[in-house]
C-alpha cells in the first residue's frame, strides 16, 4: 500500500513541475509578443501542447520544444494575417495628392486643404470620415 501511495505522490509532484514548467514558459512567450490579440492563440497553443507531452513518456522533455515550434507557428501566422490585412487597406485607400481631388466623391483632398487656427476639425472634407 505504501508503494502505491509513494508512486502517487511522486505523480503529483511531476504534475506540479509540469504545471509550473507550462506557466513559466508561457508567461515568457507572452512578455516576448508585444501583439496582444495574439496571446489567445499562444495560451491555447501551451494547452493544446501541454495536452500532447503529457500523454507522451517524457513530457517535461517534450513540452518545451513543442511549445516554442507551436507558439512561433501561430505568432507569425498571425503577424502575416496582419501584413496583409493592411497590405489589403492602403490598397483600397484611394490615391491623395495636392492636384487631385478626392477619388470617392470629388471632394479636395486633407493635404490640399489650408490649416488655419481652427485645424482640421472644420474643415474636413465629406470622404474623409
Amino acid at each position: 500500500m505504501e508503494y502505491l501511495e509513494a508512486i502517487d505522490g511522486a505523480g503529483r509532484g511531476v504534475r506540479a513541475k509540469f504545471g509550473l514548467l507550462k506557466h513559466r514558459l508561457l508567461l515568457e512567450r507572452l512578455n516576448e509578443t508585444p501583439e496582444s490579440e495574439t496571446h489567445a492563440l499562444i495560451i491555447r497553443q501551451a494547452d493544446e501542447a501541454a495536452h500532447m507531452a503529457w500523454v507522451s513518456s517524457y513530457p517535461m522533455l517534450v513540452f518545451p520544444c513543442l511549445f516554442e515550434e507551436r507558439a512561433a507557428a501561430v505568432t507569425q501566422h498571425s503577424r502575416n494575417e496582419t501584413l496583409s490585412y493592411w497590405k489589403g487597406l492602403e490598397a483600397e485607400t484611394p490615391a491623395c495628392s495636392a492636384q487631385a481631388g478626392c477619388a470617392v466623391r470629388g471632394n479636395p483632398c486633407l493635404r490640399s486643404l489650408p490649416l488655419g487656427p481652427v485645424g482640421l476639425a472644420a474643415a474636413r472634407p465629406s470622404c474623409v470620415s
